[in-house]
């Protein structure tokens, strides 16, 4: 547990009994290689680990629980038979427990261990109480399974090919939920999300709120959306506007919620504007920001990262034909709305 990732690090692991505790401190995503303090917000969430029976020992650094040159499968300290209480700040940090288990012939033993993300120690130790114990893991496990076998049979694909079907109606699924909360661009949002309307209409308006926010009266739009997830500034990816009027359009022809369209949303620069004007600024916005023959320009095209730093001058002929499919699915909206 507690491994570091893009964006995000946990600054400090220590025990503070019976649980390991660990802070985290967010770097934003573009900016992860930058020194500046001003970038290094700590989260108000922390993670936690904690086990039953109470741990006799713990390690909060990789190196120490692991050891010099060692493969994770030997870790040291299990080599050693003991963890080393290893804790300091600005290491690399993992989170292990100790549990001394005595076990006699015949018998079994029912350890448990919790990890996961709290609002404070006193949240933590709460979910502790309650999921540290056989009986408590169990009832969270069969829980966790019949809210899992509600959510993805709530529509169901038969295809020929048995595992393309159980891709289809589990995996693919599965991986969109945790993309939810996972990817924070504009562009990544308005994908994963096209991918849920099918089935969870309510979580993607939820989402489509911070892509509407997420622009400027101008049309264009910042990089992300997530308020986490870095400094909020206005994207360089050209594309990123017409992902707007793309999952809008999506949205409404999937579940005929034309209302949305009246809907009022604000802009990050400030005022508010329905969707629908939301959308058109975007495609007013492509339209403005032109190059040669007409095209859009490519600006950087991280969509294909050989394209970045084409910037001034470079037009995109794939941003052209999205442009054009963008356009044809407002103009069937705007039929359809007067």
């Amino acid at each position: 547990g507690f491994q570091n990732y893009d964006g995000a690090t946990f600054s400090h692991i220590f025990f503070e009994a019976p649980m390991l505790v660990a802070v985290c401190h967010h770097w934003p995503f573009l900016n992860f290689r930058t020194t500046n303090a001003e970038y290094n917000r700590p989260w108000d969430h922390i993670g936690f680990m904690a086990a039953s029976p109470d741990p006799s020992g713990f390690d909060g650094v990789y190196r120490e629980f692991v050891g010099e040159d060692q493969p994770m499968t030997r870790p040291a300290a299990v080599q050693a038979g003991a963890c080393r209480q290893s804790s300091r700040r600005g290491q690399e940090p993992c989170g292990a427990l100790q549990m001394d288990v005595t076990v006699a012939p015949g018998a079994t033993a029912d350890p448990v261990v919790v990890v996961g993300m709290a609002n404070d120690k006193a949240d933590a130790a709460r979910m502790r109480a309650k999921l540290a114990t056989p009986a408590g893991a169990d009832a969270a496990f069969a829980a966790v399974n019949n809210w899992w076998t509600e959510y993805l049979g709530r529509i169901r694909i038969d295809l020929p090919d048995r595992d393309i079907t159980t891709f289809a109606n589990g995996w693919n699924r599965y991986a969109m939920y945790t993309r939810y909360y996972h990817r924070v661009g504009v562009r990544d949002t308005a994908q994963d999300l096209a991918a849920f309307l099918p089935f969870d209409l309510d979580r993607v308006r939820a989402r489509m709120q911070l892509i509407f926010e997420a622009q400027y009266q101008s049309g264009c739009a910042n990089h992300d959306v997530d308020r986490l997830a870095s400094p909020y500034h206005i994207s360089i990816n050209s594309d990123v506007p017409l992902w707007i009027p793309w999952i809008t359009g999506k949205y409404v022809r999937e579940s005929g919620d034309y209302a949305l369209l009246d809907r009022k949303f604000t802009y990050f620069d400030g005022g508010e504007g329905t969707a629908y004007e939301h959308c058109v600024k975007a495609i007013d916005y492509i339209r403005r920001e032109s190059g040669r023959f007409g095209l859009p320009l490519l600006k950087c095209g991280d969509w294909n990262d050989c394209l970045m730093g084409s910037s001034k001058a470079g037009v995109s002929v794939w941003l052209a034909i999205f442009y054009h499919i963008t356009l044809m699915e407002m103009v069937e909206i705007a039929g359809r709305t007067g």
